[in-house]
């Protein structure tokens, strides 16, 4: 819902409430907090989702800027580092994929 955060936001509140918590959905809830600049609500969702999925590199970058708007830059940074490292290996794995192709059928 481009340009419609206060209805997204209800539809994924509302998702919420009906048990479907996945990191997609929270880390969605916490770019419309920072779009907001409602950092405090923002950090919590992408705590949330970076718990549920510690590898998902968007929410440990959201998370990361999230942090450093705040003033927590040390711990801001550490995030972007991991969200450097978790999109590096993301990298490298399809490099692989690309460079090694699957053997053929016999």
């Amino acid at each position: 819902r481009l340009g419609r955060d206060a209805e997204a936001l209800t539809d994924l509140l509302m998702a919420l409430s009906l048990g479907v918590e996945d990191t997609a959905t929270v880390s969605a809830i916490g770019r419309i907090h920072l779009a907001a600049e409602r950092f405090e609500d923002a950090e919590r969702a992408l705590r949330r989702a970076v718990a549920l999925d510690p590898a998902n590199p968007q929410a440990r970058y959201e998370l990361g800027n999230t942090l450093i708007r705040m003033g927590k830059t040390a711990e801001g940074m550490q995030h972007l580092r991991e969200f450097d490292r978790l999109r590096s290996s993301v990298h490298d794995d399809l490099r692989r994929q690309f460079e090694d192709p699957p053997p053929k059928p016999r």
